[in-house]
């Protein structure tokens, strides 16, 4: 990542090392991470969307089986319902 730096400007506003970093540095460096923070957000909801669409029939198809398989419907039907 490429931070412009310039003729060492804070030299010449006289800034500490700290007020360098707050001020110049870390504004350039929000500037250029927020974007893809947020993109990577965006995939991160929308695959997760997608495999609850897609695991959520298997997840019911699997209890389904084992509670026709069982003689008890309580220990399969809970977890299935609480999704």
């Amino acid at each position: 990542m490429y931070v412009v730096e310039g003729p060492k400007i804070e030299k010449m506003l006289g800034y500490t090392k700290t007020q360098t970093f707050f001020r110049i540095i870390l504004p350039q460096v929000v500037k250029r991470v927020i974007p893809p923070t947020g993109s990577e957000f965006m995939v991160l909801i929308k695959d997760s969307a997608l495999a609850n669409v897609i695991g959520q029939p298997q997840l019911f198809d699997s209890a389904k089986k084992l509670m026709s398989s069982s003689s008890s419907i309580l220990p399969w039907s809970l977890p299935v319902s609480s999704s």
